[in-house]
């Protein structure tokens, strides 16, 4: 499926669509999957993650497990040395306050036990969001790491992980989707685009 331009489907990523079994919605958060779920007329809906947003404006879709609706991956950029890993964190910091990222994206600088090279800075953000973050990250041409690890278990590694935990911030973000009220989210269910 493709949104148009790529700047139209960029907004998407992170998001979710809805196989109503007649037609398929795309653009809701996990607070708006839990409305369509409990409408009587939507639950036996199948929810899709939009997992990747291509350079053409396509998704990339997949069955979302219902323990993956609203949740977070992570990219982690791993120094030997200190100072070099607060250098990449102080430079997508900058980067973002010139330039927001394509979605919500929490950074966090970080020496963690478990991981070798011990000094980490990571960005977490929603699942499926990870190919617009790269983009992101291509763009402005960061050389971020001596070793790069990405995923899921990612997240919950860093978050998990002992050690000390030295900066973080929510990096400013293009678009932040917020829930609509219910009863928005239940009468535009025949749209295909939600955002």
């Amino acid at each position: 499926m493709t949104a148009g331009s790529i700047a139209e489907a960029f907004k998407y990523a992170g998001l979710y669509a809805y196989d109503f079994g007649t037609h398929i919605s795309f653009g809701y958060t996990a607070g708006e999957i839990a409305v369509l779920r409990g409408s009587e007329a939507h639950r036996g809906g199948r929810v899709l993650a939009i997992y990747r947003v291509n350079e053409a404006g396509g998704f990339e879709l997949r069955g979302a497990r219902d323990e993956d609706i609203g949740g977070r991956e992570a990219m982690a950029f791993l120094r030997g040395d200190a100072g070099a890993a607060r250098r990449d964190y102080d430079t997508i910091v900058a980067a973002a306050k010139d330039d927001p990222l394509p979605c919500p994206v929490e950074a966090q600088l970080a020496r963690l036990y478990g991981f070798d090279p011990a000094n980490v800075t990571s960005l977490a953000y929603p699942i499926g969001a990870g190919t617009a973050v790269a983009s992101w990250l291509t763009i402005h041409r960061l050389d971020l790491g001596d070793r790069v690890r990405v995923g899921r278990d990612v997240n919950a590694s860093v978050a998990a992980s002992d050690g000390l935990h030295i900066s973080g911030a929510q990096l400013p973000a293009l678009m932040c989707h917020d829930d609509r009220p219910p009863d928005l989210v239940l009468q535009s269910v025949a749209c295909t685009w939600q955002r």
